[in-house]
């Protein structure tokens, strides 16, 4: 199986969580796409020169970026801090499984269509559940139904509703400045 993290490479990213993964699993592929803090992008090309298994791929162009995720069979997110991530839902919007790391965000976002780890350890036994190709599939189910949700018409109504409901209530005689 092939298995891909892709973020920006800086401590509450959790890099290192990710290569520790793939130490642990060394029957499965594991690959790996950002840039971003020098001095951990050298400890993470230093800790895996001999994991025969990893392969540290710098950044890559969208297209290329599509084309990884696509020939992935799991996503997987091991940030400890996040805003609002997308490449979970991008991973989703391609039908690969997704496994991250147990945060609020995530759940908000993603419910059920997630599996979410706390630690190391449950990382890799998540990954173990989805070498079975019909978990990876139900997955992929749940995960194509929570992307229906998301369309940009959508997004754009209800980004309208909330700007014009503040905006109004912000200054009535003029819309358009805020009091």
């Amino acid at each position: 199986m092939i298995i891909l993290w892709i973020s920006r490479i800086a401590g509450s990213k959790r890099p290192l969580d990710y290569v520790e993964i793939a130490r642990r699993m060394p029957e499965h592929i594991f690959q790996m796409i950002g840039s971003g803090d020098r001095e951990l992008v050298n400890e993470i090309i230093e800790k895996t020169a001999g994991l025969k298994n990893f392969s540290y791929l710098g950044i890559k162009l969208r297209e290329e970026k599509d084309n990884l995720i696509g020939s992935c069979d799991i996503y997987v997110t091991t940030s400890t801090f996040e805003g609002f991530e997308l490449t979970p839902l991008e991973a989703l919007t391609q039908g690969k499984a997704v496994v991250a790391k147990s945060l609020p965000i995530f759940h908000a976002m993603y419910g059920d269509a997630l599996q979410y780890a706390e630690s190391i350890d449950d990382f890799v036994k998540q990954i173990r559940k989805l070498e079975d190709p019909f978990a990876r599939e139900e997955r992929a189910s749940r995960g194509r139904l929570l992307v229906k949700r998301y369309t940009w018409e959508k997004a754009a109504t209800n980004i309208s509703h909330l700007l014009s409901g503040h905006v109004l209530a912000l200054c009535d005689d003029d819309p358009w400045i805020y009091c």
